[in-house]
């Protein structure tokens, strides 16, 4: 089933296929698509620990946590943990840095300016009702 919602200019669409989540996201007439796996619990977990892990290197000193960041923020470390833990396959060139073999990675400290943060986090949002609805679906 997909599930279609809109951010502004950004239409986002999501669905399950083949035990994977899709996201398809247009922005500014330019369709990109993002397959993440589904994650298994343990690999919730360590989405949970690297989104705490994204925090810490942009600011030691508050040990990783969440506290006195404003949501928006919050929901931009959940987004980039995801696109680094779960993304499979993507359209979407601008979010590839090579790694020192050649091997094309996702290294968000890479990102470019040219990257909407909105369009990250309603990524992640999609995700996050697809994965909902999937597991819901199957219990």
């Amino acid at each position: 089933m997909a599930e279609e919602k809109t951010d502004s200019e950004i239409k986002f669409e999501t669905k399950v296929v083949n035990n994977k989540i899709e996201v398809t996201v247009t922005e500014s007439g330019k369709v990109n698509t993002y397959i993440f796996r589904i994650p298994s619990i343990r690999e919730m977990t360590r989405l949970g620990v690297h989104e705490r892990d994204l925090r810490m290197l942009d600011s030691a000193n508050m040990n990783g946590s969440s506290e006195g960041i404003d949501i928006v923020t919050e929901y931009l470390y959940r987004a980039l943990a995801l696109f680094e833990i779960l993304l499979e396959k993507t359209s979407d060139i601008r979010l590839f840095s090579e790694e020192k073999d050649g091997k094309p990675v996702i290294d968000s400290s890479k990102f470019g300016a040219d990257i909407n943060p909105a369009m990250l986090i309603g990524v992640q949002q999609g995700f996050e009702q697809a994965l909902n609805s999937f597991r819901k679906n199957r219990a």
